[in-house]
């Protein structure tokens, strides 16, 4: 080959490095017929050429058309090697075609949507392949060579890692304008648009308020050295905390970041002395544009709140998290005069607890769950599920896959196919069915396109399982980031089942389950001791007359004779009788109540809740202020359930942060039971200053479950709650601890 098509094909990017640690390739395919056109270097077209093609979607055998053109029936991702002969040659090739994260797939450049019906020519994928080597031929023999001259030795190359050792994230916050500015600001006003400017380059931009600066990790650096063509093409999901900023389209969140390793490999050619300390304003100026890698920029508009905040970003490689970056300060005020708080907040990301939600400093004080399942919404595009193993052994921790419907598919199919089973297994007072239940879960969750991923995340799950667990039983972390549908949208995984030695096992047995609230508030705080009751009279339904039953042995715990509550009242436990009287104490949103524990037993649905239907609390009267940590239990029917979450959301936006639920219809009796033992064990425990909700919450259900319902004519004796206790689920702070006064 001569030197000019030598350095052609050289500058075609023919190959794209997979770093197999954390690289996980979906093996979904898209049946949509794609057209790819072949040149050789010079770009004159392979035409009427024999042409073979291996790839992930299949092997294909054919001829070129008269344009070099040839039809592929769909793709799949993966490596497709391409090689044609043509007029006495061979042509090849070797591509990857990636998988982002809000699937759809990359080839050579060009992102192909799945379902999309072209009216007009479909496009054409340009493809040049580069002339095959002939085979070499046999060498001469060796001659005598005359002695070296003498030369000066070479100069000491630069390590291989010299332009990545200061390679930064540097992020700045900028008003809105059509251009960027370069001109951070130091803080944020209330209501108004900005821009969050994200670079990488080759150093640590000069340290100012209003910039932030992040070394890149190793994950990224060994993809970056690895990389062989001259871009790496990564994408940035965007972490924010709705509190404070107004809720963005799944769209505007995620942005593809390629990144520019031509750039960085000619900084190591000519071993360039890398600056620093230089400003943002300085890096609009052409001479620095060398030391930029990559660019991104993400809108945001502040809410009316003022405080402090963090900013984050999960960097994500061919639909796996690899990379977390957090701006643990970002300050907004109500005035200008206004002082920002000092301390800083704590954000863990897609790695930890929560991964697109404020995490206050507190929760870095909690245990590290150790399976974190995070639902991603991305409409038609389906739903990706990412999985991180935080306890598992081995290298490989992260694991994802999608799940063909949109999350308001995945709401529907539980909400209408199988939670309604359950919510009639409830009123049979028979748990068999939620075995069933618990193996359509996992079936809906666990069995993704990508189906090697989606194995060896059940795999992980039952070795987890079968553990044997010394001391506070390890938590299972599940939260959804929802695109329009029902933002706080609960997953049951608890309920959900895998096979262990070939009998199903539902996870909330193994876990203690928790999932984040839309404000996420971690405070631990000292604890919970006000209590406030909502418990029916004595002409309640026979349902709640039940419940009332049930629960009663427990109150004597809260106090030897409960009080009416009344406006105002101080008294560490009170009852209120009167759910109207109820509704006007949860209307007043002044004064604000301090940390309170509040039980309610009542029935529940359409987002309101009630004792009968002609006196009912709907969500929006739910408007009183409680200081966090502040506690919620209900004992009512479906208030976790899918598109049925506004009371929790309204408690939550006014300062509770956290709440006992249920994802269905629960009998009467059971639920006072339930909330009976669950103040037996916090008494049991109350001299255990490290003793927290969540535990208390596990230790209740598993006592439930070992409990005998009581047996009626259409109930046999002995039949045990058994997976029914799976239906109360903990949301939001698991850390925080609930007292008897």
């Amino acid at each position: 080959m001569n030197e000019r098509a030598k350095s052609i094909a050289q500058s075609i990017t023919v190959i794209f490095a997979i770093l197999s640690a954390f690289a996980q390739l979906g093996n979904s395919q898209f049946r949509q017929p794609v057209k790819v056109r072949l040149t050789d270097p010079g770009g004159r077209p392979l035409k009427n050429a024999e042409l073979n093609i291996s790839s992930p979607f299949g092997n294909f055998h054919g001829l070129t058309d008269s344009l070099g053109g040839y039809k592929l029936p769909g793709v799949a991702p993966g490596r497709y090697q391409i090689d044609v002969s043509f007029e006495g040659s061979v042509f090849e090739r070797t591509i990857t075609v990636e998988q982002r994260i809000d699937g759809r797939v990359v080839m050579n450049g060009h992102v192909i949507e799945p379902g999309v019906v072209y009216n007009g020519p479909e496009p054409v994928i340009e493809l040049s392949l580069e002339k095959k080597a002939p085979p070499p031929t046999e060498a001469p023999p060796p001659t005598q060579a005359p002695p070296p001259e003498y030369t000066q030795p070479p100069a000491t190359p630069p390590p291989a890692s010299h332009a990545l050792e200061k390679l930064s994230w540097n992020l700045w916050l900028e008003e809105s304008h059509e251009s960027l500015q370069f001109h951070p600001v130091t803080y944020l006003n209330l209501d108004q648009p900005y821009a969050l400017v994200v670079d990488l380059a080759a150093f640590a931009y000069e340290k100012q308020t209003g910039t932030f600066a992040s070394e890149v990790g190793g994950t990224l650096k060994k993809l970056i050295q690895a990389t062989v063509s001259d871009q790496l093409n990564v994408q940035l999901y965007l972490l924010y905390d709705q509190r404070y900023f107004v809720p963005l389209a799944v769209r505007d969140t995620l942005q593809d970041f390629p990144i520019s390793v031509a750039k960085i490999r000619a900084i190591k050619e000519d071993w360039a002395d890398i600056p620093a300390d230089i400003s943002v304003a300085s890096m609009k100026e052409p001479q620095y544009d060398r030391y930029r890698f990559g660019r991104a920029t993400f809108p945001l508009r502040t809410n009316r709140k003022p405080g402090t905040t963090f900013l984050g970003l999960s960097v994500w490689y061919h639909g796996v998290p690899i990379e977390e970056i957090t701006w643990p300060s970002v300050c907004i005020k109500a005035t200008d005069s206004d002082v920002c708080p000092e301390g800083v907040v704590q954000a863990k990301t897609l790695g930890g607890i929560d991964s697109a939600m404020l995490v206050a400093l507190d929760r870095a004080k909690q245990l590290e769950p150790a399976v974190a399942i995070h639902l991603i919404d991305f409409g038609n595009r389906g739903t990706a599920v990412v999985f991180k193993c935080n306890d598992c052994t081995g290298e490989q921790k992260y694991f994802s896959w999608r799940v063909g419907k949109p999350l308001q598919g995945v709401g529907k199919e539980l909400k209408n196919s199988i939670l309604s089973g359950v919510d009639t297994s409830a009123q049979l007072d028979d748990p068999a069915w939620l075995e069933q239940a618990g193996l359509a879960i996992s079936g809906l969750l666990f069995y993704g396109d990508d189906k090697e991923a989606s194995d060896e995340a059940r795999h992980k799950l039952t070795e987890l399982m079968t553990k044997v667990v010394q001391g506070t039983t390890p938590s299972l972390f599940v939260r959804s980031i929802s695109e329009g549908y029902d933002p706080l949208f609960l997953f049951p995984i608890g309920l959900a089942s895998l096979e262990i030695n070939g009998k199903p096992e539902h996870l909330g047995y193994h876990f203690r389950i928790e999932s984040p609230l839309l404000s996420p508030d971690y405070k631990t705080g000292s604890c919970v001791r006000t209590w406030r009751v909502l418990l029916p009279k004595g002409n309640a339904d026979d349902a709640l007359a039940r419940g009332r039953q049930a629960l009663q042995p427990a109150l004597t715990r809260l106090g030897q004779t409960l009080p009416e509550c009344t406006p105002g009242s101080a008294a560490k436990s009170c009852m209120f009788k009167d759910i109207d009287a109820f509704a006007s104490w949860v209307n007043s949103s002044s004064p604000e109540q301090p940390n309170t524990a509040l039980l309610i037993l009542s029935h529940h649905d359409h987002n309101r809740i009630y004792w009968d239907p002609a006196h009912t609390v709907p969500a929006a009267l739910f408007n009183a202020q409680f200081q966090s940590p502040s506690i919620v239990v209900f004992n009512a029917c479906g208030t976790a359930k899918p598109d049925e979450t506004e009371v929790l959301s309204r408690l939550n936006r006014n300062g509770v942060s956290s709440m006992i639920a249920t994802y269905s219809e629960v009998p009467g009796y059971m639920a006072g039971l339930f909330s009976r033992f669950l103040i037996d064990i916090l008494y049991t425990h109350k001299n255990e200053a490290a003793y927290p909700l969540s535990q208390a919450v596990y230790d209740a259900a598993m006592k439930l479950r070992d409990e005998s319902i009581p047996s009626r004519p259409d109930v046999p004796a002995g039949r045990k709650y058994g997976a029914f206790s799976l239906l109360f689920a903990l949301v939001g702070n698991g850390g925080a601890r609930l007292c008897v006064p």
